[in-house]
């Protein structure tokens, strides 16, 4: 099982260099993890997945964890991680065509969707040297088999039960889903036909219960579209009342349905206490007042944690408040299509311990008011929130957002803020830590949105990394900054913050009265700007790189030019821009040798010397 390493390539005499092990066993209500550990010495990292076996659509959790302690936790930002699910039939993602067989960053999330015994790595690489490999071994169990015969029952409006699996239990002439909602008990798959449609006009009373349960579709498919979705998928109609209630279910499944409400009023789902391995997937919910929400009250000392929620190739639009209002540990959310929500932000994260936000598309918050808010809000619990402070042995949720990975992801539009990593306002001490905010496109002139764009990313929080990042300032309002690292109100102050090989770009710069690219706050400490590449081109306003506010920096290889030498940085289709680097780009070997290495695209970094900016050519 343990497979040989290579030698190390020592750049912090702090970094332990540890070997891999695979141990325990899947828990029940309360999750324990099952864990591939790095085990010694004292403060060493170990690897973690939270179950090993389970009912396709299977999803499962990985993550490289670190010790609360911030030397220690210096390994989740600088090592690489490589993980390969042995699932090559998995396909790609329709955000944005990247595989979903593997995935980078120190948490990472699947979703198998086959039966079959899978082998999954993960290698350990420092500086493009293999540290260690090791893998576990997962069992995905056939849904026909394990629902087999009348543990299935297919619900039609009609009589026409082609395609539903052999033996299921089949019910005709159904036009009230709520005749058919107590049968989803423990062990049981609930099929709607593909082609059908059923309007709710009071809120269903889905049973709580642990899983496995399943709620999908049956029947031929057709008109497919990039995220899997059908575009003859069972719809539901909410006209009052609400979809499914989440308290209390564990193991649940929800898939391949189209669930809508264009008076955005009513609820699809809502939950507060006690959901636990519940997966989203493939659904496309369009209206609501949120159009995805969960929250948590932290009132009941019988609560479970929320954790391992995951959200996967679903498109989601509309939210009358937000379009997904979430969090939790474990938190995925994967391959998503979240737009468009009409008075507040289009994705608010209130917690996320140990979590991924990947290969999304996210843009349009605010597009029917004036307020402004974010495609991306990502805070947490603390004092003075109304979750409280996190603690363990209570009711109140156990830890504050910390180890995130915020990756592959496009966010678009959503001004004045596009994305916020810090407290939710400036009275709140909610303490982020540990982000890595990494390949993701922030564009400002892509998706809808009634607010321009000022500052494409507030990161008030520390021990983070933002890198390999494009910052597409074009569009964006009379002044623009890229990066903002600073103190947002009484959490504390940002520290031990890198910002590295970013390419930062706004080409129509005849308004205003500034453009810069990162600007340090002050007070703050241990901040490192390197290697980020920044062009203002033709500019008429004021242009920095970088304004240090604090004096303390520390700061090499950065390039500021009028020329950048992009390949095609003005298309008129924002996701269609090229920031990569032509030959004698001015940030060509420009660049320091940082504990980054690979690129945007995910190749090797550096190739000779670092170059600045997102690409390495």
């Amino acid at each position: 099982m343990i497979a040989a390493a290579a030698g190390l390539a020592r750049r912090d005499p702090g970094f332990h260099r540890i070997p891999l092990a695979v141990a325990g066993l899947i828990g029940s209500a309360i999750l324990c993890a099952c864990s591939l550990r790095l085990g010694i010495p004292p403060g060493g990292i170990k690897a973690e997945l939270d179950r090993t076996s389970g009912v396709a659509p299977l999803f499962i959790h990985f993550s490289v964890d670190c010790p609360e302690d911030s030397e220690a936790a210096r390994d989740f930002h600088l090592y690489d991680y490589e993980w390969d699910f042995g699932d090559p039939g998995s396909g790609t993602w329709g955000t944005d065509g990247k595989t979903k067989n593997s995935a980078t960053g120190p948490i990472a999330a699947h979703v198998f969707e086959s039966p079959g015994t899978y082998r999954v790595w993960l290698t350990v690489k420092d500086g493009g040297q293999i540290v260690k490999t090791d893998w576990a071994t997962i069992v995905v169990e056939d849904p026909d088999e394990y629902y087999k015969g009348t543990k299935t029952v297919c619900v039609s409006t009609g009589t026409d039960f082609t395609g539903a699996p052999a033996g299921a239990d089949c019910r005709g002439g159904i036009s009230n889903l709520s005749s058919i909602t107590s049968l989803a008990t423990a062990g049981k798959r609930i099929l709607l036909r593909r082609g059908d449609s059923w309007t709710v006009t009071s809120a269903l009373n889905w049973p709580s219960s642990a899983g496995p349960v399943t709620i999908g579709a049956f029947g031929p498919g057709a008109g497919q579209d990039a995220l899997g979705i059908y575009g003859n998928a069972p719809e539901i109609q909410v006209s009052s009342g609400r979809f499914m209630l989440l308290d209390d279910k564990q193991d649940w499944r929800v898939m391949d349905l189209r669930i809508v409400d264009p008076s955005a009023t009513n609820i699809s789902f809502e939950g507060s206490y006690n959901m636990q391995r519940d997966l989203f997937l493939r659904l496309k919910l369009e209206g609501f007042e949120n159009t995805l929400i969960w929250s948590h009250w932290n009132n009941d000392g019988r609560l479970l944690p929320i954790d391992q929620m995951a959200v996967v190739s679903c498109d989601l639009s509309g939210g009358n408040v937000e379009v997904i209002y979430v969090g939790g540990e474990r938190l995925a959310i994967l391959g998503n299509d979240i737009r468009n929500a009409q008075l507040s932000h289009a994705a608010r994260v209130w917690q996320a311990y140990k979590s991924v936000i990947s290969d999304n598309r996210i843009s349009g918050s605010s597009v029917a008011s004036t307020e402004g808010r974010h495609a991306l809000k990502l805070h947490g619990p603390g004092p003075g929130s109304g979750l409280g402070t996190p603690a363990v042995g209570t009711a109140l949720l156990r830890h504050r957002t910390d180890f995130v990975v915020v990756s592959d992801n496009v966010f678009g539009s959503s001004g004045p803020w596009p994305v916020a990593i810090g407290p939710q306002n400036t009275n709140y001490a909610e303490e982020i830590t540990n982000v890595i905010f990494e390949r993701n496109r922030i564009a400002s002139d892509f998706g809808a949105g009634a607010n321009k764009v000022d500052v494409a990313l507030f990161a008030w929080c520390s021990h983070s990394t933002i890198r390999n990042n494009i910052f597409d300032g074009t569009g964006s309002g009379v002044d623009y900054l890229a990066i903002a690292v600073e103190q947002r109100g009484i959490e504390p102050a940002p520290t031990a913050v890198s910002v590295y090989n970013n390419t930062i770009y706004r080409y129509d710069n005849t308004s205003g009265t500034s453009r810069i690219g990162i600007r340090v706050g002050t007070p703050s400490s241990g901040i490192a700007v390197m290697n980020n590449l920044v062009s203002f081109p033709g500019a008429t306003v004021k242009i920095s790189a970088l304004q240090d506010l604090s004096g303390k920096a520390e700061t090499s290889g950065n390039v500021l030019t009028s020329v950048p030498g992009f390949i095609d940085p003005d298309n008129a289709q924002p996701l269609e821009r090229d920031f990569r680097q032509a030959k004698g780009s001015p940030g060509v070997n420009q660049g320091v040798d940082v504990p980054v290495y690979e690129d945007f695209d995910g190749g090797p970094r550096p190739i000779g010397y670092y170059d600045a900016g997102a690409f390495e050519r």
